[in-house]
């Protein structure tokens, strides 16, 4: 399978492992939001699907994927990502986003 480059809404690449926060619905002006991990990227025919699991069991969903979401912001990096922006907060903890 060939790699699939998926962005989040602030244009950060999604990855596999990654906790992300998506809109689920809204009622007046409050947003409602669901967690999810991403668990998978996989292809069925030509189509391409990121796989997300529940964080509370073991069910999961999958989605279009789309080059970019505009529903979806990453709130946790997976920890065996090799992420540079990780190294360096490593390096210098003050560091902020």
């Amino acid at each position: 399978m060939e790699k699939v480059n998926i962005v989040d809404s602030v244009g950060n690449e999604v990855l596999t492992g990654d906790i992300v926060r998506m809109f689920h619905y809204q009622t007046g002006r409050k947003k409602y939001y669901m967690y999810k991990r991403v668990r998978d990227f996989e292809q069925i025919g030509q189509t391409f699907y990121v796989v997300f699991d529940h964080l509370n069991d073991n069910g999961q969903f999958r989605r279009l994927a789309h080059k970019q979401y505009n529903d979806i912001v990453i709130v946790q990096r997976a920890k065996f990502h090799n992420n540079p922006r990780l190294d360096e907060l490593k390096r210098n903890p003050k560091m902020k986003d």
